[in-house]
């Protein structure tokens, strides 16, 4: 007879188990077979998910987010950035690839590159004062009386979406002392 608590167990450790060798070969093929930047971007934040798991699954990808990185499109800059963070890269090489990212004129991207060196830590700690120039720019962006066109919000809601994940990496990579 097989018990109740033994097969709840069981279940329980497959959902927790982690992504397996299949998904990662399909996000993987997802993100070289992408015809269009939502897919592609859809793609690259499940490698980098995938790798913040285990990297090993996912190791084939990290020249896709590297190169993701140079990409004309906007979509595709930001998430190729959020997931190369995500892929433990050595902080030397991309913190300086993903510091030159917040100099891009594309919110969305400053945000990718944001995502990215938070999810890098404590090894982005060059990154800080770029980081504090950001909150600080973006802090007066978001003051101010509120827009009322449908392009003015957005643009307010970008703003404070960079805002807030770049306070969040700032945490991450410089955790405050109690």
């Amino acid at each position: 007879m097989v018990r109740p608590l033994a097969v709840l167990c069981l279940c329980a450790a497959a959902t927790f188990a982690g992504p397996g060798k299949k998904e990662a070969e399909r996000a993987i093929s997802d993100l070289r077979g992408a015809k269009d930047a939502k897919a592609k971007a859809t793609a690259f934040l499940e490698v980098g998910k995938i790798g913040q798991v285990q990297k090993s699954l996912v190791a084939s990808a990290f020249d896709d987010a590297v190169k993701g990185l140079e990409d004309k499109e906007p979509l595709i800059r930001a998430a190729a950035a959020e997931c190369y963070g995500m892929l433990d890269p050595d902080p030397k090489e991309a913190v300086p690839a993903l510091l030159k990212l917040l100099a891009d004129e594309d919110v969305r991207v400053k945000t990718g590159a944001v995502k990215g060196l938070g999810a890098i830590g404590s090894g982005a700690k060059e990154a800080l004062p770029e980081l504090k120039k950001v909150q600080q720019e973006y802090g007066k962006k978001t003051q101010g009386p509120r827009p009322t066109g449908k392009t003015e919000l957005e643009e307010l809601r970008l703003n404070q979406e960079l805002l807030r994940y770049t306070r969040a990496a700032m945490t991450s990579i410089a955790p405050r002392k109690k």
